[in-house]
């Protein structure tokens, strides 16, 4: 007889969700475009790999990534991301991400930067 076969499974469903391999994400955050201070191709290289750079503040003398709280304000040129790692400073006006022995951000040639996702650019971005 040709039909429908059954399968039996002998062991029950695991009772605990499995794991993805999830991430803890901080944000949002943005940084906007500035008068050339920020030129509009290192937005596209950044978004384009997933990081976001920075020097730091000027005279400090510590790499680090800077940015803005909160999304990017919707008549502003820039980028709005996570982050996959929690700024050094999370309060204030500029959430900062330092490179060692200060934070987790990384160095790579003269730069600190960190993983990030791209939650929204604007166009003269990517």
């Amino acid at each position: 007889m040709h039909g429908i076969e059954s399968l039996s499974v002998s062991s029950p469903a695991p009772r605990t969700p499995p794991d993805y391999g999830t991430r803890q994400i901080y944000g949002p955050f943005h940084r906007k475009t500035k008068d050339g201070k920020h030129p509009h191709d290192l937005f596209a290289k950044m978004a384009k790999n997933g990081q976001l750079w920075g020097r730091g503040r000027i005279g400090s003398g510590i790499l680090a990534v800077l940015a803005f709280p909160g999304p990017l304000p919707g008549d502003a040129s820039g980028i709005e991301f996570f982050s996959f790692i929690e700024p050094n400073t999370p309060w204030g006006s500029e959430p900062t991400w330092y490179s060692p022995p200060h934070g987790q951000a990384w160095e790579h040639d003269g730069w600190a930067k960190i993983e990030v996702v791209i939650k929204r650019a604007t166009e003269d971005c990517i």
